[in-house]
């Protein structure tokens, strides 16, 4: 699929910098140092999350946008925190892991950018453990 410049430029830009406002970081800084174990974040974007894991709490990070320009941010994000992430240029309507194989999962201010959200959340659910 060929992208326009805006949405290969401009818009991954206009993301990051609206994603990473005071308010959204303060629900960021809420929820995501509640991941624990193996943690799956779906629509990880540029990576705005990162800076809030708890590096001793995580035992494997996987992250999963369809977006390779805000996965580049990501990868950028992630040296910056020494952080190991395995970055998956995907959407989440099909997940590549075996049922049951995360502990945790985060997703933050991603649903309304999944084009099919029902798919994706029934692939969410099976591949989160149950307790």
């Amino acid at each position: 699929m060929l992208q326009t410049l805006y949405e290969r430029h401009c818009l991954p830009t206009l993301l990051d910098c609206a994603c990473g406002l005071g308010a959204i970081h303060k629900e960021r800084a809420a929820i995501v140092p509640r991941a624990k174990g193996e943690v799956l974040e779906i629509g990880i974007g540029s990576g705005l999350n990162l800076s809030h894991y708890q590096a001793e709490q995580i035992s494997r990070l996987c992250g999963l946008d369809p977006s390779p320009d805000l996965s580049a941010k990501a990868r950028s994000r992630a040296q910056a925190s020494g952080l190991q992430v395995e970055l998956l240029e995907l959407g989440a309507e099909s997940i590549p892991a075996a049922d049951h194989s995360f502990d945790s999962l985060v997703c933050t201010f991603t649903l309304c950018t999944i084009p099919e959200p029902m798919p994706a959340l029934a692939e969410m659910r099976r591949v989160l453990k149950p307790d």
